[in-house]
């Protein structure tokens, strides 16, 4: 009998434990799905603003409410602003059907005209503010935002194209290494994931000759 007893006193801990476990891990996969999530940069498509093997924060609650595990927002409640760096999935897949994640920057919003004439990029037909620094590498500034591109050819070309509403352009600060909304049109805003935050960590080592411990920490 008191056998028995213990048994089942075990039995009920061991529910109790694999209950609150399981509960545990709903709360984090819903926080992770629709709150804040951290994700690896896996391209050069920003550079130099983001390098392959940084890692960032990105506030998933910035524009809206995400249904957990699902690609769209179903509730919007903020307008992304111009210069914003957003995670998102684009509206095509790769090459095996799936979706991937991208991270590009908002460079207009609905309504706007965005065109590029010589590498110059003009938004409502006025040409952003732009610094060279050196070859190929330049400051421009859009909204409130001031950040560096890379931009290698000197006779680009794009648009005019008018942002339809509900929905952004965006483009990478590598500018001539980025499949964009050149590429495949206006990104819906219901796609974003989220604004990408901070960066807080980089694979980038000495030994690789890129690392820069002053970027983590950095705001973007």
């Amino acid at each position: 009998m008191k056998m028995r007893n213990r048994f089942n006193q075990l039995y009920r801990i061991g529910f109790e434990v694999t209950k609150a476990m399981l509960w545990a891990i709903c709360i984090v996969l819903i926080m992770k799905s629709a709150l804040v999530e951290a994700n690896q940069i896996v391209s050069g498509s920003m550079r130099p603003t983001l390098k392959d093997g940084d890692f960032v924060l990105v506030n998933k609650l910035e524009y809206g409410i995400h249904i957990p595990f699902l690609a769209e927002m179903f509730y919007i409640w903020s307008e992304p602003k111009r210069g914003d760096v957003v995670t998102f999935t684009p509206p095509m897949t790769d090459e095996n059907g799936k979706a991937r994640l991208f991270i590009k920057r908002i460079i207009a919003l609905p309504g706007d005209v965005v065109m590029i004439r010589d590498s110059i990029l003009f938004i409502n037909h006025k040409p952003v503010n732009s610094v060279k620094i050196n070859a190929g590498t330049f400051i421009e500034t859009i909204g409130e935002k001031v950040f560096s591109v890379t931009k290698k050819d000197d006779h680009a070309n794009f648009g005019p194209v008018t942002v339809p509403v509900g929905y952004v352009f965006v483009m990478g600060d590598n500018r001539d290494n980025s499949h964009d909304s050149r590429n495949w049109g206006p990104l819906p805003i219901s796609r974003i994931e989220g604004r990408a935050a901070m960066i807080y960590f980089t694979k980038k080592t000495l030994l690789e000759g890129d690392l820069d411990i002053r970027r983590i920490g950095s705001l973007l």
